[in-house]
């Protein structure tokens, strides 16, 4: 254990030698009439865990208070997704368990092997994830989702990819949910077929 300053507010610090003996290493406090004044705490910075769900040979998985006002942003990542049935991945909002099935205008690009071979714009009862997934297909999903427990319109912007005998397949969907309301949690599910993965949701920190 190194010295010990005390700092005063304007007189400088009082050092105090660390014992040369043993139990060297231990800081020994007043029992009761002592006072110890700490920091307050500093936010962590960067991505923080909020949740992860694993998922096995289902139709659809829903994930439950994982938005709250602690953070504005979100990262979701979908590993290891393989799809049976060869249906393209959606999402909904979710509000204290109840999915919003309200129009979700939303435009995709899907590329194979660096050529563009879909493109929509469309309106629907669900966003996307990924698009034209294939039986066997092992896909990583990464989406930002921009403030979806705030009362506003939500943007969530996904990118995917894979590949399989065919070669490499690349989604990039951005989807726009138009209802100015707050969701808490979000639905992911296959349009047909099953689905096995693992889900996480991350939270944008504020910081300090």
């Amino acid at each position: 254990m190194g010295n010990v300053r005390l700092y005063g507010s304007t007189s400088g610090y009082t050092e105090l030698a660390a014992p040369a003996v043993a139990p060297d290493g231990v800081l020994t406090l007043p029992a009761v009439a002592g006072t110890l004044a700490t920091t307050a705490d500093i936010p962590a910075a960067g991505l923080i865990h909020i949740n992860t769900t694993t998922f096995s040979a289902v139709s659809s998985v829903s994930i439950n208070s994982a938005f709250s006002s602690d953070y504005t942003n979100y990262a979701l990542r979908i590993g290891d997704l393989v799809t049976a049935g060869g249906a393209n991945l959606h999402f909904n909002y979710r509000a204290s368990g109840v999915d919003n099935t309200d129009a979700y205008p939303r435009e995709l690009f899907l590329t194979q092997n660096g050529t563009i071979v879909n493109s929509r714009n469309d309106v629907a009862a669900a966003g996307y994830l990924t698009s034209a997934a294939t039986d066997s297909f092992t896909y990583a999903v990464d989406a930002e989702i921009h403030s979806p427990y705030l009362s506003t319109p939500t943007t969530i912007l996904s990118r995917s990819s894979g590949s399989d005998a065919n070669g490499l397949m690349q989604n990039s969907v951005c989807t726009r949910h138009g209802v100015a309301a707050s969701y808490d949690g979000i639905t992911i599910y296959i349009a047909s077929g099953s689905m096995t993965g693992s889900v996480s949701i991350y939270g944008y920190s504020k910081g300090a």
